[in-house]
């Protein structure tokens, strides 16, 4: 990898993109900037300046504005459609299997394609799946299987060591509570 030069979209310039500034940016699952630094640094300013308090106009008025939208973070977006896709799926797939199985195949197939979305979008400039998500989906019980299947399949976050030592210890978790819970489960 080395510094990239871009042209700005909006003022023309070009400007360094440099090696560790691309770091940065792959890490977050940021897209490429189409902005020189001076021109993101006026875009901010001029939203600072826009949220700031302005004397509200009648209601009828055409300069009165529509309400702003408000920001979803990606982790709250993501982690919500996750969980009702596969409490959705685990529901429908009760009418076909026992309860235990169909939270099972649910998980375990949303986390094998949330995988391969991210996978996919990585690289496009698109909203990309947080760490957490990808991470949080093989934490739920039983969709580590998924999450590996979707590394291992989409080649994807396989070259990450600290997420890699995440999951294989939210493996080693599952692994513990599923031997104890084994152990336990004639005492009780």
């Amino acid at each position: 990898m080395s510094d990239e030069t871009i042209t700005c979209v909006g003022c023309g310039r070009r400007f360094l993109w440099s090696v560790g500034e691309q770091r940065f940016y792959r890490e977050r699952g940021l897209a490429v900037p189409r902005r020189c630094p001076a021109c993101r640094a006026d875009a901010r300013r001029a939203m600072v300046a826009d949220a700031a308090p302005v004397a509200r106009a009648p209601a009828g008025s055409p300069l009165r504005r529509a309400p702003r939208r408000t920001f979803v973070s990606p982790l709250r977006r993501y982690g919500a459609l996750l969980a009702m896709s596969t409490l959705a799926l685990a529901a429908g797939g009760i009418l076909v299997f026992p309860p235990l199985l169909a939270w099972l195949v649910a998980v375990n197939l949303v986390a094998l394609l949330t995988y391969g979305y991210d996978k996919m979008i990585a690289g496009t400039g698109r909203l990309r799946v947080p760490e957490a998500v990808l991470l949080g989906l093989a934490a739920a019980v039983g969709g580590a299987a998924g999450a590996l299947l979707g590394m291992l399949l989409f080649q994807h976050k396989t070259s990450k060591g600290a997420f890699l030592a995440r999951y294989w210890a939210i493996v080693a978790a599952q692994v513990a509570l599923g031997v104890a819970w084994l152990l336990l489960r004639d005492r009780l």
